[in-house]
């Protein structure tokens, strides 16, 4: 893999509070990377300022070499996936996956078309193509704002918690489809979870964030096997006990 997104010594301040502080990293094309931390950390702040939405009080980001620090979010060619889905309640499944086709790259209505379906087949909801949003499940509805972004061909995808507020199954299933869906296209994407378990999941690598500073970024295995520091240890295991403690509630004992 190679150097694709590169932020730069990027500091940010809200109120005099000190968000991000001289954080760097880079992301390499065709990987998914996970941004983890504690509530307050950060990381939300720094999604938002790759995708133009917050500035910066220092640094520079760079896409492919270009600095992108003071450009417009519609210039940067970038995806964002929230997690409230934000689709056209009054389009249709397949009107909400044509309708960038069709005005953001310019593609005729019949092409267009084509290539939703194509999309839509990619996620199993060409049977839903003619419902409109209120008549989808949560997860559904996930799915076609996953392929809807994926359809502008952005060259990175950033995700907010796009889970959090589905049940356990149907975020388990969504997040294997996400990752299949990733490797089939190639496509980069950055993911922001507080889920520990769902950045192990989906993650080529995973950066760990507290108090706006960068613990660690690593293979999962190795942050597992090898954490930076205390702070890391402890996030990592309390998260898995967290979660075991919470099946161990529901699951009765044999």
């Amino acid at each position: 893999m190679s150097e694709f997104f590169e932020a730069r010594n990027i500091t940010k301040h809200f109120n005099k509070k000190l968000i991000l502080n001289d954080v760097s990293f880079t992301v390499n094309k065709g990987e998914l990377m996970s941004i983890i931390g504690p509530s307050g950390c950060g990381k939300t702040t720094l999604l938002r300022m790759m995708i133009g939405l917050e500035t910066a009080d220092s640094g520079r980001m760079y896409l492919e070499g270009q600095d992108i620090t003071d450009l417009h979010p519609s210039k940067r060619n970038m995806g964002i996936v929230f997690q409230n889905y934000s689709l056209f309640e009054n389009m249709n499944v397949l009107e909400n996956v044509a309708y960038p086709l069709r005005n953001k790259r310019k593609i005729s209505k019949e092409e267009s078309v084509k290539q939703a379906l194509e999309l839509l087949e990619m996620v199993k909801l060409t049977d839903e193509q003619k419902k409109y949003p209120a008549q989808l499940s949560g997860g559904q509805r996930q799915r076609v704002a996953i392929i809807r972004t994926l359809a502008l061909q952005p060259d990175i995808i950033l995700f907010d918690e796009p889970m959090s507020a589905l049940d356990a199954n149907i975020r388990l299933t969504l997040q294997k489809e996400l990752k299949a869906l990733q490797k089939r296209t190639h496509t980069t994407m950055c993911y922001v979870t507080h889920d520990v378990e769902e950045a192990y999941l989906l993650s080529d690598r995973i950066m760990i964030i507290d108090e706006g500073v960068i613990q660690q970024l690593d293979t999962p295995t190795n942050i597992f096997v090898n954490p930076a520091n205390d702070f890391v240890r402890e996030f990592v295991n309390g998260h898995i006990l967290d979660k075991m403690e919470s099946l161990e509630s529901v699951v009765p004992h044999v």
